[in-house]
């Protein structure tokens, strides 16, 4: 059984609640844990002293960075902006030690059910499920020519509307290993990709497309999660074998059946 590195981004605001939740579902239930880490970008406004407090009762360390796409940038929650928040979590990459598998996710990520069994079958470098909808639009292909990577043969479908396209993934649960490079490779192509309008038709998606393009370029292996994993609430209905959930909208969460017995003490 591998022991794994959980991390996740939080900052002062209404994130701290999803933080909460996930951190909450993610001790409740999985097992083989070796650390968690929460990152905080400098940039934006500080962790509450009870929100820091709950984090480091549970055994997360809590770690400051710098998001240098949010130096300067007086408003980072416009939505303008908001790709370079969504960046945050290339730096998680760097903050974690490579030589241990790693899990990075969102915030609004429940996790229902151990699923170490899922984990121990990753062999690939890189675990992922594909994205909701086929974001790259019909600009991909000058997308791949621009950065000079050999556009994949490989193709998948999308989660929600099952349309072929290669090999990009959604960062809300990834799990990485053996790949010390990725964090630069991340890194040095969102940044010549994010004001790139010219070839990404929605510029919020930079981050899921840098990182499947860092995977093509640097030859990693990858694998998609099973269907219970990363699960969409609100577009399928795999609750009978969800493990894990991704809600998206706390109102949206509030009505399902799944949160209660989520926070069942085992």
């Amino acid at each position: 059984m591998s022991l794994i590195q959980f991390a996740i981004v939080c900052h002062g605001g209404p994130i701290e609640t999803q933080a909460l939740l996930c951190l909450k579902s993610l001790f409740m239930h999985q097992r083989n844990i070796h650390s968690v880490k929460v990152f905080y970008p400098r940039e934006l406004p500080p962790i509450s002293e009870p929100t820091e407090a709950f984090m480091k009762r549970y055994g997360a360390e809590v770690i400051e960075f710098s998001n240098e796409f949010l130096q300067g940038i007086t408003d980072p929650f416009s939505p303008e902006n908001k790709r370079f928040l969504v960046a945050n979590k290339i730096w998680c990459m760097e903050g974690l030690n490579p030589n241990i598998p790693r899990i990075v996710m969102d915030c609004d990520i429940l996790v229902l059910s151990d699923i170490t069994e899922a984990i121990d079958s990753v062999k690939a470098n890189i675990a992922a499920s594909p994205t909701l909808i086929e974001t790259l639009g019909r600009k991909y292909p000058n997308l791949f020519q621009a950065l000079d990577i050999p556009l994949p043969r490989d193709r998948i479908r999308t989660t929600l509307t099952r349309e072929p396209m290669p090999p990009f993934f959604s960062s809300g649960f990834v799990m990485v290993r053996d790949t010390n490079g990725l964090f630069e490779s991340w890194l040095e192509i969102f940044r010549e990709l994010k004001d790139r309008s010219d070839l990404i038709e929605n510029l919020y998606h930079t981050d899921e497309i840098s990182l499947a393009l860092s995977i093509i370029r640097e030859g990693y292996t990858y694998q998609l999660w099973p269907a219970y994993i990363n699960v969409p609430l609100g577009f399928l209905d795999y609750r009978r074998k969800l493990k894990v959930l991704h809600w998206f909208n706390l109102e949206v969460l509030r009505q399902q059946h799944v949160l209660t017995p989520a926070f069942r003490e085992p």
